[in-house]
């Protein structure tokens, strides 16, 4: 258990679930669902997507759990291919591997995270490297696969010069790496330099309308603010 502002902070999986219940309109299963009915009424889509087989190799993503992020990435007409290219499980574990497998990818990645009871990640429209700047658009978004709810880019928080680095008016503040440590959003998700442990208080940039420093936003990915880290996957995406 995390204490915040003198108290204990920490939702179990049943009460975050019954939360996202009331939160249809950011789920994975509505969302992806609508893009594959689409899809199948013009014939883009083969009966057998064998982009869809590789994510369902991942070692912290349900099987039920699959289809339903694969169709909420943004894409509209060629679904996209999808590669692991960097996992705690086959890997070194810290932020330098796993920078170093990511660096000659140049496109889209997929980020997953398990903690406990908890997957979730972030689907980031850049390459994962080490800039010290912030990057990425407004298309890049925070999940959870347990709660299935997808969490868009909103920058409802006044942006700041937050790690040192220099905003420009009207910038997208979608993430931001550097060689120790990994911020998406301002707080909404960080990760340390050994991939052990992160934190998350959502509704700085990204989330789905919780009350600011709410229980929900301090515990909504992985049940409590501060959290140890079980695994680390980063797919490219192409």
């Amino acid at each position: 258990n995390t204490r915040h502002q003198g108290k204990v902070i920490y939702m179990d999986r049943h009460q975050l679930q019954q939360f996202a219940s009331t939160k249809s309109q950011h789920s994975l299963r509505e969302i992806g669902g609508r893009k594959r009915k689409q899809m199948l009424s013009r014939s883009a889509l083969p009966s057998h997507l064998s982009q869809l087989t590789a994510l369902t190799t991942s070692s912290i993503l349900q099987s039920d759990e699959v289809e339903d992020l694969f169709f909420s990435l943004p894409f509209f007409t060629k679904p996209p291919t999808l590669k692991l290219i960097y996992s705690t499980l086959l890997h070194y574990r810290s932020l330098e591997e796993l920078l170093s497998k990511t660096f000659k990818h140049r496109g889209a990645c997929l980020l997953l995270i398990k903690s406990g009871d908890f997957s979730f990640g972030a689907y980031l429209t850049h390459q994962l490297a080490p800039t010290c700047a912030w990057t990425g658009s407004p298309s890049c978004f925070l999940f959870s696969s347990t709660l299935g709810l997808k969490l868009p880019y909103h920058a409802r928080t006044a942006a700041e010069a937050t790690q040192g680095a220099p905003v420009s008016p009207g910038s997208p503040l979608a993430y931001f790496v550097q060689p120790d440590a990994i911020f998406i959003g301002n707080g909404d998700l960080s990760i340390d330099a050994e991939l052990a442990s992160g934190s998350s208080e959502l509704e700085n940039f990204y989330g789905v309308g919780c009350a600011p420093r709410s229980p929900e936003a301090l515990c909504l990915l992985a049940g409590t603010p501060v959290f140890n880290i079980d695994a680390v996957e980063v797919w490219s995406i192409s």
